[in-house]
């Protein structure tokens, strides 16, 4: 390249959960690719010192009083104005060629100015819909409650008390018209997805005209990948064949009552492990032992490595990274036929949701010899993979010969 293309990379947080994580490694890339990059994020971590190509544009408090904003007005995006107009005012200063936006929701954006300013600017943009929130007028995830509003116009909101919950007002419809209006106006503005399933449902919302794109999630295969080291503590179980559940927090839409359930139905020679933060108030019985955190991914990678199945009951999913993690650690998955949450996996190992019984008794089948699982190459599944897709659309819409 002779000239040093600038490109901008925001979203609610960085080096921070699975968005987080994208939004690292893709500067990183970027920058060894010969670009120059800057990352403006709201929310979480402290910048490191050596990060100078980092922001954490958000005022003091704005966070919080963006979400009590929300919780009661149901105006999550279109709040932390004073925060939103420093941003604007660096991306003027910095003068992106690309700006690739991931999560705009997190209660530390206004949409409207930001969305105004990269209509009226020359800046060729790239939107990631790791979820619904920027077609719907108000939540991140609606299939659990069936509903199509999102489709033509959304009113009185059936997910209203769920994130970003609200526990007065329901502007849903108001929400909805004005990401409508605010997005349209942005030309050629390219929605990357990480699953078929979202493509296919950003395909029928009002960003159908859109160039639709779909780059799935990679993970980092140097990490993640079949060791014969043991988790320490995994040989209180060495007897026994363990069935592994991950999730950052573990509640109802993660499947967690049908976990509790499994284990009231597994025999002895099955012992489940939970790896993630549940309420401290539900009693859980001797088949589950539950790990809050884990100190380091190398750790969760013996867990996978030593685990006889993983069982992903997610109700509400994109591309989870867990079921990537398990395959690539030689794994077999087993998950509801939730989103994307299945595209990656052997197609005989989806069960539907709810029937924890069904995942079982294929269980007992790999137990008996009675069913294998496929897997794929796990070259699929690389982060290398992914910023290498990246890469080659952002040459694309820059013009510049891969």
């Amino acid at each position: 390249m002779n000239k040093k293309f600038k490109i901008a990379i925001i979203n609610s947080v960085y080096r921070y959960g699975s968005t987080g994580r994208i939004c690292f490694e893709l500067n990183e890339f970027l920058q060894k690719s010969g670009f120059e990059t800057r990352v403006f994020f709201g929310r979480k971590m402290k910048v490191k010192q050596t990060e100078k190509n980092v922001t954490n544009f958000s005022l003091p408090f704005s966070v919080p009083i963006h979400a009590l904003s929300s919780r009661i007005l149901d105006n999550s995006g279109f709040c932390s104005f004073f925060s939103t107009k420093k941003l604007v005012k660096m991306l003027s200063k910095f003068k992106p060629d690309l700006i690739i936006s991931h999560n705009l929701h997190g209660y530390y954006l206004d949409i409207k100015i930001l969305l105004k300013w990269i209509a009226n600017s020359e800046t060729k943009s790239i939107f990631v819909f790791h979820d619904c929130w920027n077609f719907t007028g108000h939540c991140a995830h609606f299939a659990n409650k069936k509903c199509e509003k999102w489709k033509t116009q959304c009113y009185r909101c059936p997910c209203k008390n769920e994130y970003p919950s609200s526990v007065l007002f329901d502007n849903s419809k108001r929400n909805y018209l004005l990401k409508k209006s605010l997005f349209s106006k942005i030309k050629d503005g390219v929605i990357v997805t990480p699953s078929i399933w979202m493509s296919n449902l950003v395909k029928e919302s009002f960003f159908k005209k859109n160039d639709i794109r779909v780059i799935n999630n990679g993970i980092d295969t140097k990490i993640f990948h079949k060791t014969n080291i043991y988790f320490e503590d995994n040989k209180q179980f060495s007897d026994k064949k363990i069935i592994l559940c991950v999730a950052s927090v573990f509640n109802e839409k993660k499947g967690l009552n049908d976990i509790l359930s499994l284990g009231k139905l597994i025999s002895d020679d099955f012992q489940i492990i939970i790896v993630g933060k549940i309420n401290p108030n539900i009693p859980l019985i001797d088949s589950i032992y539950h790990i809050d955190r884990l100190n380091s991914p190398e750790e969760l990678a013996m867990l996978y490595s030593s685990a006889f199945v993983f069982f992903n009951p997610t109700y509400d999913d994109n591309y989870p990274t867990v079921n990537l993690e398990a395959l690539c650690c030689g794994c077999p998955v087993i998950s509801y036929k939730t989103g994307g949450s299945c595209e990656m996996i052997d197609q005989r190992f989806a069960v539907e949701k709810g029937d924890y019984i069904g995942a079982f008794e294929m269980m007992q089948k790999m137990a008996n010899g009675e069913l294998n699982y496929s897997f794929q190459d796990d070259i699929l599944f690389s982060k290398q993979v992914m910023l290498t897709n990246y890469l080659n659309l952002i040459k694309e819409l820059l013009c510049i010969k891969k």
